[in-house]
């Protein structure tokens, strides 16, 4: 599949380097003995650049459906039959040639839920006596079975066990039935099975000596922390705040969820004011160990599905919409790319000269004072990006055989140099230092669901960018983006990565964080895609008016950090800044300046190097 893009890659960039000398008045015929083509491509080529603007070919129909119509209907008939049969199994018993995920997803459309059965523990008579004494010594309840004449009997010639009044079945009231859930999900499957072991994990768990009684207790550190707020700021102001607590290393919060209570954002007709007359902010904020932007778009779009199902008085579903992986898988391809660096000096050398000596300076440093601040911080500021901009780019990209996210770093690199004439910093050209965000994912097997974890790595790129960068602005993106994509193909940022560790100390997480290290990148830069693929935008019960992504920077690598992503067809561009190193007046300077040069290089041809 990746040989594949890079080939589909190639292809869509040699059409348009057709289209630039076409543009460029070279004739057809020219082109082709130029090229190494037929003058009949050439010529069909250009046709469909007059005729619909593009040169990508038109969409085909993809693969069929795994199933038939008549398949479909024979899955649903077979859950409402025999709604207890597993699923696993229908794609035997109905001769189905498709997976099980497939025939979850046609009983996913026909709104019939599938469940998990429980899975419980097979016990020996050891195990069910241990057990039994184990509950009856703490607890028991109204339950039939616990009041039987013969339980009854054997409790009046057992004094040792103490009897407590609990309502039948009552699991929100008994804490007996708590108490086994938080052992069994804590439980060390390697931990001897004894009663003596039981009773030490229960203390060790949620049990506390109170009075020579046992009681249960409520863990002081959560996992989690959920919180509902009046907050009349604005977005990027609690953000701001919430990029000021401080980071834990021993039992962390992985993550936190804020719903803030707002007046109307902005204007609305009364018809969906008086349908949706409530506002919110749904703010989502993890651990970087938890996952990455792409993971924080996938929990907002459960929380919504989740928050749907309640609103309609429907059951949540328990069907997995990702999986959580430990780094392991990806540190085994870390410590394979670091052995194959370290066994070659000639490759270390090679990425050394890649990454930024110590000192470099980042452009929009030299050119604005330092801020003096009492105490770092995290702000934030962002825009939307005009619909028809945003079009007129992409065209632009697709035509230059570019991706979007090549596209906007050499935007932003145009934007530096812009700014840096406009004080008067005056050069022939400009070195711009970029780290580019890496999904690991690309490195990791293909899974059906989508794979949340710490799968993050840095791609360090040094660029040259001349002072009159827009008049060839698409020719510079294109060896930017064959430089970018051509370093993550080839794993390059993991071995940027053990260069840069071979000679770093062995620090505490609380060592590595108090250290001051200069920013040596220009900025940081992360590219999300259109998040609202597959989320529900609007609904009986609520309408979802945006997603923006904001970043904690000033404890990190960056000074400024750049995420772009699409929601409902609305484009927005997010920078999180270093107070320490840059001011409010200064970013909005630049983010207004990238404006204007998205605007510049959409409306220009390409021109010719």
């Amino acid at each position: 599949m990746a040989e594949g893009r890079a080939n589909s890659s190639r292809i869509i960039a040699d059409r348009g380097r057709i289209i630039g000398l076409w543009e460029g008045g070279i004739t057809s015929g020219a082109i082709a003995q130029e090229l190494g083509l037929h003058r009949s491509t050439v010529h069909k080529l250009i046709k469909r650049w007059q005729e619909q603007g593009s040169v990508s070919s038109k969409p085909r129909s993809g693969r069929p459906k795994a199933t038939t119509p008549e398949q479909d209907e024979a899955i649903v008939e077979r859950a409402q039959e025999r709604p207890l049969t597993p699923v696993v199994n229908y794609p035997r018993d109905l001769h189905l040639a498709c997976s099980v995920l497939t025939v979850r997803r046609r009983l996913h459309a026909a709104i019939i839920k599938c469940y998990v059965p429980a899975v419980k523990e097979v016990l020996t008579p050891y195990n069910k006596d241990d057990r039994l004494g184990f509950a009856l010594q703490d607890s028991t309840e109204d339950d039939p079975v616990h009041m039987s004449r013969m339980v009854r009997e054997w409790i009046d010639v057992h004094p040792e066990c103490n009897f407590i009044d609990w309502p039948a079945k009552g699991c929100d009231m008994n804490p007996i039935e708590n108490l086994w859930a938080m052992m069994v999900q804590e439980w060390d499957i390697g931990q001897e099975r004894t009663k003596a072991a039981s009773v030490r994990h229960a203390q060790d768990i949620v049990l506390r000596q109170r009075g020579g009684t046992l009681w249960y207790y409520k863990p002081a550190t959560q996992a989690f922390d959920i919180k509902v707020l009046k907050d009349n700021r604005s977005m990027e102001e609690i953000c701001s705040d919430v990029c000021m607590a401080p980071i834990e290393y021993t039992n962390p919060v992985f993550w936190r969820a804020q719903l803030v209570t707002r007046e109307a954002v902005e204007p609305c007709t009364p018809d969906i004011k008086a349908a949706f007359p409530h506002n919110y902010l749904f703010i989502f904020y993890s651990h970087h160990a938890l996952g990455d932007g792409l993971d924080a778009g996938l929990v907002c779009r459960c929380f919504v599905d989740i928050l749907s199902d309640l609103l309609d008085g429907q059951e949540v579903d328990d069907i997995p919409v990702a999986v959580f992986h430990n780094a392991e898988e990806i540190e085994k391809i870390r410590r394979q790319v670091q052995e194959k660096v370290l066994a070659d000096p000639d490759k270390i050398e090679a990425l050394r000269r890649l990454l930024p000596p110590q000192g470099t300076k980042p452009l929009l440093l030299q050119i604005a004072d330092k801020p003096q601040v009492s105490k770092p911080a995290t702000k934030h500021v962002n825009r939307t990006i005009e619909q028809q901009v945003m079009t007129n780019f992409i065209q632009k990209a697709k035509a230059a055989g570019v991706s979007i996210s090549s596209g906007l770093m050499a935007a932003n690199n145009t934007a530096l140099v812009e700014m840096a004439k406009s004080v008067g910093f005056n050069q022939d050209s400009y070195s711009v230092t970029v780290g580019v965000n890496v999904t690991l994912r690309h490195y990791l097997p293909k899974s059906p669901l989508h794979q949340m974890g710490p799968y993050t790595s840095h791609l360090t790129h040094s660029t040259s960018v001349h002072s009159n960068i827009k008049e060839y602005f698409w020719d510079y993106a294109v060896h930017l983006h064959k430089v970018v994509h051509s370093g993550i193909r080839s794993r390059m940022s993991l071995e940027q990565e053990a260069v840069k560790n071979m000679n770093q100390p062995k620090l505490s997480p609380e060592e590595y964080a108090a250290q001051i290290r200069p920013p040596l990148h220009d900025y940081g830069f992360s590219y999300l895609g259109d998040l609202s693929v597959g989320m529900p935008l609007h609904s009986t019960n609520f309408q979802i008016k945006g997603f923006h992504s904001y970043n904690l920077v000033h404890r990190f690598l960056w000074s400024n950090l750049h995420q772009v992503s699409t929601f409902g067809g609305i484009t927005t561009y997010t920078i999180s800044y270093d107070t320490q190193y840059l001011t409010e007046e200064l970013m909005n300077r630049f983010i207004d300046q990238l404006m204007v040069v998205m605007r510049d290089v959409s409306d220009t041809t390409t021109a010719k190097l």
